[in-house]
Formats: C-alpha cells, sequence, structure tokens
C-alpha cells in the first residue's frame, strides 16, 4: 500500500475523541443523512434509540438496499424537478412505490419507482421523501 494510503495508529487515536463528539452532537439533530452501510451511521442510530422520537423517523438511509426489503411507499415531502430524462417530477403528497431491481443498487442517494399520481416510472431522490408507515392492529400483546 502506499505511503498516500497509509494512516498511522496515532492519528487515529488522537480522532477518536473528534469522531465520538461529533455522533454524540449528530444524535442529537433534527435530521440525519447517512449512508447505513457505514458504522458510523449505525452507531449513530443507535446512539439516537435513547431519545424519545424513534431515529427512523429523524434518520434517512442513502443506501437503498438498506430500506428496500419490504418495497415501502413513499410520500413526497419536497417537490422535485427532474433534472435528467431518467428522474421522475414529484410534487408534494404525491405518493411512489419503489422497485429493485439489481441495476439500479448504487448509493446516490436515488430510489427507481412508480408516481402513483402521474403514472410515470424514473429515478427519485429518497431523501424528498417520507415512508409511508403501514400500521396493523394487533392482540398479540393485548394483555401485556
Amino acid at each position: 500500500m502506499g505511503s498516500s494510503h497509509f494512516v498511522p495508529y496515532q492519528n487515529i487515536k488522537s480522532a477518536l475523541p473528534s469522531i465520538l463528539a461529533d455522533m454524540y452532537f449528530l444524535s442529537k439533530s433534527d435530521y440525519v443523512v447517512c449512508t447505513s452501510s457505514s458504522n458510523i451511521c449505525r452507531a449513530l442510530y443507535e446512539l439516537m434509540m435513547h431519545e424519545k422520537v424513534m431515529p427512523s423517523a429523524r434518520l434517512q438511509s442513502l443506501d437503498t438496499f438498506y430500506h428496500l426489503a419490504a418495497l415501502p411507499r413513499y410520500r413526497v415531502i419536497q417537490d422535485h424537478k427532474k433534472l435528467r430524462d431518467t428522474e421522475l417530477d414529484m410534487e408534494v403528497g404525491d405518493k411512489l412505490t419503489a422497485e429493485y431491481e439489481i441495476s439500479y443498487r448504487v448509493l446516490d442517494g436515488f430510489l427507481r419507482g412508480l408516481n402513483l399520481r402521474t403514472g410515470q416510472k424514473g429515478n427519485f431522490p429518497s431523501y424528498k421523501t417520507e415512508v409511508l408507515v403501514r400500521a396493523r392492529n394487533s392482540t398479540v400483546f393485548e394483555d401485556i
């Protein structure tokens, strides 16, 4: 490995307090955008678990494969005018479905999906949407 890629152990050791301080202050943020494939982002999510609001409402991952397991629906929270022919135009309140295709498994913060209002398919920025949570009634823990 070349010297430009070598990070001396002493530098890592001295950087740790700064990294931990950054993580602490990020955990107190109103909203965080990061990549869940990062150990720091996953640790940040764990830190946020101790707050009153669930971290899933305060953290958006740009890694498509970390939030496509159930193919959720999304609601647009910020307008988006497409910048490329492959993107979707979106208006606040639009509902979108995501589709999972291996060719779209990139880490650029965009998902491929369908705008249910317009019927158009294309890529959309996930950070301008929120996941629609489908709550179900459950009587499993009725007596607890």
